[in-house]
């Protein structure tokens, strides 16, 4: 596809979903967050102690609350969070909810379990996200053997994305209802 076509088509698609969801009720909102945070304490309870978990801290319109993020600490998971450090640049880590320096892009190749933030993500693992690229020039550091995970609402799910030769690939979606492996998957 045409990259400058893509582009065009990416950022249609990133308003589209990011209007529908600013429109969420705060009823249906509730209930999408609850559900992806009781999704992702089922996985916190498949990692042992001691495990190394990276995660996105959820925006208002993003799935999730920070009580996903505690139900991989309360478990003993080490809790990763992104820090942008530049506007081109991967993202550094920080201990969520610990004092203590940044981590390096690297870091990241400690977790067993990478949670990324996600507008859309088709059933081939192509990931559309927030159009900065940080999580695409970040997730080449994480271990191929990790377990990479768009999370979104149902609906995002889709049959197919732009894909350009900088997007990596995610291996699965958590979703209020499921955790799907996708066609591409590790």
């Amino acid at each position: 596809m045409d990259p400058q076509l893509s582009a065009r088509r990416k950022a249609d698609l990133r308003l589209r979903i990011r209007t529908a969801r600013r429109a969420l009720a705060d009823a249906r909102r509730s209930a999408r967050d609850a559900a992806v945070d009781a999704r992702a304490a089922q996985l916190a309870e498949r990692l042992g102690p001691g495990s190394v978990v990276s995660s996105y801290v959820p925006t208002r319109l993003e799935p999730g609350t920070e009580r996903m993020l505690a139900a991989f600490a309360e478990r003993g998971s080490r809790v990763l969070v992104p820090v942008v450090v530049g506007p081109d640049a991967a993202l550094a880590w920080r201990q969520w909810r610990q004092d203590g320096p940044d981590l390096p892009p690297e870091a990241l190749a400690e977790a067993a379990l990478v949670l990324v933030p996600a507008l859309a993500v088709d059933r081939f693992g192509t990931r559309l996200g927030q159009g900065g690229g940080h999580y695409d020039r970040s997730l080449r550091h994480a271990d191929p053997e990790a377990r990479l995970v768009a999370v979104v609402d149902d609906p995002e799910v889709v049959e197919g994305l732009p894909r350009e030769p900088h997007d990596r690939r995610v291996g699965w979606a958590l979703t209020p209802t499921d955790l799907v492996r996708l066609d591409d998957a590790r």
